[in-house]
């Protein structure tokens, strides 16, 4: 692998990971190696075994962490929603519940997905989820958007 840019390093020091330039790969705080960021936030940050579709939970995590940021940019504030009827609530909530399902599959793997993102401390939610990005969140967005899908 080639020298990671300056903000892939930051934001892989983030989830516990440093570029070692003589081995040419990454290195954990306990010390194991990865030869991609996508095995090290699969295996150590996820906490997956890396068996089977490996990388595969690293794009259904990028459309989750995508999903419950554009909803909250689409929420607006306080003061818009406490003027609409309860007939805007119930489209709006269908409408929600579709976007739901085309991001992560279906509701109950969604709410599965809200559950380990809160766990995860990606998310933090109030009476209700999803709830929003924690800082932790955005900067796994930011990076699995700079990382991509991988091969």
């Amino acid at each position: 692998m080639t020298t990671p840019t300056p903000r892939l390093q930051e934001l892989m020091a983030k989830f516990g990971a440093q570029w070692d330039a003589d081995g040419s790969d990454w290195k954990d705080t306990g010390g194991c190696s990865y030869a991609e960021p996508f095995d090290m936030l699969q295996v150590k940050e996820f906490g997956f075994c890396g068996c089977g579709l490996v990388g595969g939970a690293l794009p259904y995590a990028r459309k989750g962490l995508r999903y419950i940021a554009d909803r909250n940019l689409d929420n607006g504030d306080i003061a818009t929603w406490i003027e609409h009827d309860l007939a805007f609530w119930a489209e709006w909530c269908k409408k929600d519940t579709a976007a739901q399902t085309a991001a992560l599959g279906s509701e109950e793997s969604a709410y599965f997905f809200f559950w380990w993102a809160d766990d995860k401390g990606y998310t933090e939610h109030g009476s209700c989820l999803p709830g929003w990005l924690t800082d932790r969140g955005k900067a796994l967005l930011e990076l699995l958007d700079l990382l991509g899908d991988p091969e």
